[in-house]
């Protein structure tokens, strides 16, 4: 009987160790690789669109079902900046299977911690449309554990549609315009994608999207659910009370990754539209002025962000940078207004007479309201990057307008800008140096001079802003 108990418990320990060995090459294979991600190699056009931090989710399956791969399902991957896509933690780590196994991967983004059989998609405020664009990608199929890096290509899953908008005998200069809204009605303006296949579904209830509009009214846009245009419908009320409504075509269908532009103008006795202007949505920037401007070369004076887009423009180019070929540089606003520097202080400020960007920073870090600084203040409600000029920013747009001011102007003029003069005089955000303490600084265009004004009393002044 000792005889057998003996050859049991070594027929038991031989079992073991034979498990555990199995066990322990399993889990060396397995853990010894691990997916890497990035965009495809074919699409590096949308490295532009990427911001380091930026965080996708990745879901992986059983090749050729949805049985999800090793549990695999939301990691997390943040970009890095160069197209690479690395984990947020080591338990986000994709692993390899075993030689034979294969592996579909899909990704979307902006990540959620909650999409995991779906993602809840929510477009009732359209103030960060990055955050709105939603991306996803099914083209990494049937991958080994030889399969190396993973390249995805990243489709929009969504549409957008932007309506351009002028006044035909309204308002003398689009005037009206300046503080309107635009309204997409009975739309669904929630929804949800499923995340295997990437398949949209509507919310059942219909409700209504307030798109985002320029100041000037120029402009609007909003993300929608791609589906039918039947039954939908946009409302323009202009700041002065008055409304227009208008319908879209029935037989329109808005399919994701694409633009749908409407020029409107407005007239005495209603609206009209010109025949719409479908494009794709190409993946290259954070929204379509981006997209336009990462192609194009600009020479001063042009419309920005598209040259050949007059209803578009946000402003006009006054500098570029040397060494980027004309893709990067300054555009001035085409409007101008009257705000006082601030509240007079008894401290100097050390602001900067070369670097407007620094004396935004130094003015945003007293008061980030910017309620104690109109001037500040008007430029930041023209939206993210606008700022207010230094001295030497002012002396460098007086000196190419001079040079271009016949090309500069013309442009100016034609979507209802105020043309610059050689007798302009523009309030700096640097304060004066040689002066009490109480003043900023007024740069002369006729004599390329300075003199002090008081920070409470009201100067002329543009904004301008980097691309």
């Amino acid at each position: 009987m000792a005889k057998l108990h003996s050859i049991l418990t070594i027929l038991f320990i031989l079992l073991f160790a034979s498990c555990r060995s199995e066990s322990d090459d399993i889990f060396v294979d397995i853990n010894g690789e691990k997916y890497a991600f990035s965009l495809d190699v074919h699409k590096t056009e949308q490295l532009s669109y990427w911001s380091a931090e930026d965080i996708i989710g990745i879901t992986a399956y059983v090749s050729g079902g949805k049985e999800l791969y090793l549990n695999s399902i939301n990691r997390r991957y943040k970009s890095v900046g160069n197209g690479a896509f690395v984990p947020v933690a080591v338990d986000d780590n994709i692993l390899c299977p075993l030689a034979g196994n294969y592996v579909d991967f899909v990704a979307y983004y902006p990540y959620k911690a909650d999409a995991y059989i779906t993602y809840a998609i929510s477009l009732s405020d359209q103030s960060n449309q990055k955050q709105l664009d939603l991306l996803y990608s099914s083209n990494a199929k049937n991958k080994t554990n030889t399969s190396g890096n993973i390249g995805f290509i990243f489709d929009r899953a969504l549409s957008k549609i932007v309506i351009n908008t002028n006044t035909s005998g309204v308002s003398p200069e689009n005037k009206d315009l300046y503080g309107m809204s635009v309204t997409i009605n009975n739309i669904s303006n929630e929804g949800t994608l499923r995340i295997a296949d990437g398949h949209i579904e509507h919310s059942a209830q219909k409700s209504s999207i307030k798109m985002k509009t320029e100041a000037n009214g120029s402009s609007s846009e909003a993300i929608i659910l791609p589906g039918s245009a039947s039954g939908i419908g946009f409302t323009i009320k202009l700041a002065n009370g008055h409304a227009y409504s208008a319908f879209f075509h029935p037989e329109q269908q808005f399919v994701s990754g694409h633009i749908y532009t409407y020029n409107v103008t407005i007239t005495q006795t209603g609206i009209g539209l010109s025949p719409i202007e479908i494009e794709d949505w190409v993946i290259v920037g954070n929204n379509p002025q981006e997209e336009i401007a990462d192609e194009i070369i600009y020479k001063t004076g042009d419309f920005y962000p598209n040259p050949n887009n007059p209803n578009t423009a946000i402003g006009v180019v006054f500098w570029l940078k040397p060494g980027t070929g004309g893709r990067e540089g300054k555009i001035v606003s085409v409007d101008s207004e009257f705000r006082s520097w601030g509240d007079s202080n008894n401290e100097k400020l050390n602001t900067s007479i070369s670097t407007g960007t620094t004396n935004w920073l130094i003015i945003t870090n007293i008061d980030p309201t910017l309620e104690n600084f109109p001037a500040f203040k008007w430029c930041k409600e023209k939206g993210d990057g606008w700022y207010l000029p230094s001295r030497y920013e002012l002396h460098v747009l007086n000196e190419l307008w001079t040079a271009n001011m016949e090309y500069m102007n013309s442009n100016i003029e034609l979507i209802n800008g105020e043309p610059f003069t050689s007798y302009d005089i523009y309030m700096a955000s640097s304060e004066s140096r040689s002066w009490p303490i109480d003043n900023a600084e007024l740069y002369y265009f006729s004599n390329k001079g300075w003199e002090p004004i008081l920070k409470s009393e009201a100067g002329r002044i543009r904004a301008i802003k980097e691309f």
